[in-house]
């Protein structure tokens, strides 16, 4: 009773799903007989490449993945694994619900001015309704990279909520404080019955995945969502799964584990920069960091930016200045990477800020501004419409005839057409005609369909509720003074009825 011990209870609620919401997946039926391995979910499939990478490079990780619905957040942090998915907070689906959470102004703060709010709202509003369309103008990208940015705010705090405890020190508290809990948010877990903690500035890698990344312009997009949305803290490297097969390589690695790890390095991540973000006393004007490099130095003031294009083998030589850290613990560190290098200590990082639009060149200039053109607009052109019978029948028209929408162009064979005798009158109460002539809603000819209302509520006579049809039918006759109405079949079904 005093041991935790989880994975049996996750390994059968896996199974269970597998079992029982899987197995009704179109085709996985067929899949299961022709491989060999086993399925996995995806986010099996994702913990399994982790774990591979981890044991490539042991550094603590984070992975995201934003879908169309959800976003899930991987986590690898002292060789434990954690892992939410943050429902309704995804690119298309769920987009009006990540404005909603995030909030209208904190989205419109990471756009420049000249996106109205009307122009914001609805590209969002049509992209939940037509969730497969891609953005392809200069402002649909900058909507959906705000859009992502805040998807992944959002998923990273229902992350640590879930499974760390935040704790944050005071200002007298930090001043008796020494080391790291000086200067850094400190995250608390228990796995195994042993306590752990971590640091923001502790995380190695951040890697992101998803189709946002996947369809950018270009991979400085996908750097400015990352920096933007998790605001990274010390030395951190930034990548991307640039084909989103993470989860594919979790199941390979079950079967062919040198071939999975290679494709991860190889095909899979994809390295896109160093970042840098030095903790200092933020909002006073003063040098943060000293950068040594190719036999030259730079000094990076606070509220300040500096990009290094990449080099094969550059060595970074990077020194705090008074009152700085390079990551709460380190006053001097030594890098070596052939990344592109950001050194980054701008007083503000999660609102837009052109200072890194123009120094990573993010958006293309020549683009059109125009925001989301609607694709259900209706187009004049003629258009082919194919009806098929379920079974053998008559076609009522001849080639050429012109048609309405609604008009019968088709009719089934079945004679003769079932009828249907419905007594509107059920209760058998004496309701003058004239009364059950105003409350009878049809008439003789009319084509119904099922469910829809024959005789509206009578209260008055004992009828508290309205009389629907039982099919779909023609009204054939009518009786005033009984209720009944007498409906002919129209055979309209997908397979002969019987």
């Amino acid at each position: 009773l005093k041991q935790e011990n989880l994975k049996p209870s996750r390994d059968k609620i896996q199974e269970l799903f597998m079992e029982t919401v899987m197995e009704r997946a179109p085709g996985y039926s067929e899949i299961k007989d022709i491989v060999q391995a086993q399925i996995l979910p995806t986010p099996v499939g994702v913990l399994q490449t982790l774990t591979k990478l981890n044991s490539a490079k042991a550094e603590n990780l984070i992975l995201f993945d934003i879908g169309g619905a959800t976003t899930d957040v991987f986590t690898r942090i002292n060789s434990h694994f954690q892992r939410t998915v943050s429902a309704n907070l995804g690119m298309s689906y769920s987009a009006l619900n990540v404005m909603k959470e995030s909030e209208i102004e904190t989205l419109r703060g990471l756009l420049p001015q000249s996106i109205s709010e009307d122009e914001l709202r609805n590209y969002i509003g049509n992209k939940t309704i037509y969730p497969t369309l891609n953005p392809n103008s200069v402002n649909e990208y900058r909507i959906e990279h705000a859009l992502a940015k805040c998807a992944l705010k959002l998923a990273l705090e229902q992350h640590e909520e879930m499974h760390f405890n935040k704790e944050k020190l005071g200002f007298l508290d930090a001043l008796k404080s020494n080391g790291k809990d000086k200067y850094e948010a400190k995250f608390h877990y228990i796995s195994n019955e042993e306590a752990y903690y971590f640091y923001a500035s502790d995380i190695d890698l951040i890697i992101g995945a998803g189709g946002v990344f996947a369809h950018a312009q270009n991979t400085n997009q996908c750097l400015d969502i990352l920096i933007t949305g998790i605001l990274p803290l010390g030395i951190t490297e930034l990548a991307i799964d640039k084909h989103f097969i993470t989860p594919h390589l979790g199941v390979l690695s079950t079967v062919e584990e040198d071939l999975s790890r290679d494709l991860l390095f190889s095909d899979c991540l994809s390295g896109l920069a160093m970042y840098i973000r030095p903790i200092f006393p933020e909002k006073l004007k003063i040098p943060v960091l000293s950068v040594e490099y190719d036999t030259k130095t730079q000094v990076l003031l606070s509220d300040d930016l500096l990009f290094i294009p990449a080099q094969k083998g550059r060595k970074l030589v990077l020194k705090a200045m008074k009152k700085c850290m390079i990551d709460g613990e380190h006053k001097e560190r030594s890098i070596t990477s052939d990344l592109p290098i950001i050194l980054d200590s701008r007083f503000i990082r999660d609102r837009y800020d052109k200072r890194m639009d123009q120094l990573l060149n993010l958006y293309p200039t020549g683009d059109s501004p125009q925001v989301f053109r609607n694709p259900a607009e209706p187009e004049a052109k003629e258009y082919s419409y194919d009806v098929e019978l379920p079974y053998n029948g008559d076609i009522l028209k001849q080639s050429g005839d012109r048609v309405m929408p609604n008009e019968i162009v088709a009719r089934n064979l079945y004679n003769p057409p079932r009828l249907f005798v419905v007594n509107t009158n059920s209760a058998n109460a004496r309701i003058p005609e004239t009364v059950l002539q105003s409350a009878i809603r049809v008439r003789t000819g009319d084509d119904i369909h099922f469910s829809e209302e024959l005789r509206e509520a009578l209260p008055d006579y004992g009828l508290r509720q309205p009389h629907y049809s039982p099919v779909r039918g023609r009204v054939e006759f009518i009786d005033f003074k009984s209720g009944l109405i007498v409906l002919s079949e129209i055979q309209k079904y997908s397979s002969k009825p019987v």
